[in-house]
């Protein structure tokens, strides 16, 4: 087994490399493999590190799925050959506690698979959400993040309007739901003026959350998915002013308040949900064909550069390394 593996670095601001790094090996209640794909963030590891002036080098990762070579010895319930999605970085092996890892079921490819860390943020609202369907939901932005919002709240049985100025992003949307969907937020719409029940706001826009204030119907539930990363002069008391006088509730949608694995307390959990996640990607009830671009790590700085830009035609981004190269 080798002791080094490649792994994508941002090594400065908008600069990421493959380079070869010490790769370890598992302990006695861990499992390793060969990474086989990992999907990539467009806002978190661009917001965070590949646009960061400061902290480098940065080792982004968002999700993997990894074919286990090596097992710790105090596991029996995982073996070599099986395929694994884990939260791991983007690096040619992962290695990672057992309980950290959901059992990819037999047969699902593992470009699809991956996708599974995109649909988790938004799957974590679904549980989360003190509202239930039939109401009326509103998903502005539709990013991965947003498009799968739309559609398993649709799912769910919600009455679901998306918004997003971008007409690709909406007929990407429009291939798989059909809803009500618009380039603004629809104020003044009488379908849809104070009468939506939640919002999830996917932009990570201060002027968006603003305006799901002004539309939603009074005691409705924001949630604030989107991280809002860059400043902006927006003003907070125009928002402030809206969850006050609507009785509102204004809450995050940070994915993470959800424990791992399930507790006494907490029945939901992360775990859980990517495992239902990879069985409807599995038995076909979340199809995500022409969602996803699958591209080789050694591209790296072209892939981030041109997700940046705005030039990825994909809504979804995935390292294959499958069919990379040692860097030279």
């Amino acid at each position: 087994m080798t002791d080094m593996m490649r792994q994508v670095v941002f090594t400065e601001c908008e600069r990421a490399e493959l380079l070869s790094v010490p790769a370890g090996a598992p302990g006695p209640d861990e499992v390793a493999g060969r990474t086989l794909t990992s999907v990539i963030s467009a806002g978190t590891e661009l917001g965070m590190q590949y646009t960061a002036t400061d902290g480098f080098p940065h080792e982004p990762g968002y999700g993997a799925v990894f074919e286990i070579d090596a097992v710790g010895s105090n596991i029996a319930d995982v073996r070599p050959g099986d395929h694994v999605f884990c939260i791991g970085k983007h690096a040619s092996r992962q290695c990672t506690a057992r309980e950290d890892v959901v059992p990819v079921p037999s047969g699902l490819a593992p470009e699809v698979a991956v996708l599974t860390r995109m649909v988790a943020i938004s799957y974590r609202s679904l549980v989360r959400t003190r509202v239930r369907p039939p109401a009326r939901a509103l998903v502005t932005g539709l990013g991965a993040v947003g498009h799968f919002a739309a559609r398993l709240f649709a799912d769910a049985g919600y009455t679901v309007c998306a918004v997003d100025p971008n007409a690709g992003r909406r007929d990407m949307l429009g291939t798989f739901l059909q809803c009500d969907m618009f380039e603004r937020t629809p104020l003044g719409n009488p379908d849809w003026q104070d009468r939506v029940d939640i919002i999830l706001e996917c932009s990570g826009l201060e002027q968006v959350v603003y305006e799901a204030c002004c539309i939603a119907r009074k005691q409705a539930e924001i949630i604030v998915v989107g991280v809002p990363w860059k400043d902006s002069d927006f003003p907070a008391s125009g928002i402030l002013y809206k969850v006050f006088w609507r009785h509102l509730s204004l809450t995050s949608g940070y994915e993470w308040d959800l424990p791992w694995t399930p507790t006494a307390s907490e029945p939901e959990s992360y775990s859980g949900n990517c495992a239902a996640i990879l069985d409807r990607l599995q038995n076909g009830s979340l199809p995500v064909d022409g969602l996803y671009a699958t591209v080789t790590p050694n591209n790296c700085q072209r892939v981030y550069q041109a997700i940046l830009e705005g030039h990825s035609p994909a809504l979804c981004t995935v390292f294959d390394w499958r069919v990379a190269q040692e860097p030279a």
